[in-house]
């Protein structure tokens, strides 16, 4: 950690592309102005700490979403395989009767 004392309109350069400006000094306040490229993030402490905690909840959010869409993917599996069973069934049964029906006719 670096401590420094700056005046007002004095400057901080961080790694050559962060600005860092004393913009102004009031009784117990300073105004503080952040210069950096877009790809950085610029928070007060306790926004970062909002942030974070609502990325924490997003990802529980999504893994139980995740958990949840597996199972009714599952759901649909089995829902499938059912219709598919019975659609099966249901034609062995017609040729069955088809077959049933038609030797009934020639005898």
């Amino acid at each position: 950690m670096l401590a420094l004392s700056r005046r007002e309109g004095e400057r901080i350069v961080i790694g050559g592309n962060i600005v860092i400006e004393i913009h102004k000094i009031r009784e117990n306040r300073v105004v503080v102005t952040v210069s950096a490229p877009n790809a950085i993030s610029i928070d007060r402490e306790e926004v970062s700490h909002r942030r974070q905690d609502n990325v924490v909840r997003t990802k529980s959010r999504r893994k139980n979403h995740r958990r949840s869409l597996k199972e009714v993917v599952r759901e649909m599996d089995v829902s499938y395989a059912r219709r598919s069973l019975c659609f099966e069934r249901d034609k062995l049964l017609d040729g069955e009767i088809l077959h049933g029906e038609m030797g009934a006719m020639t005898h």
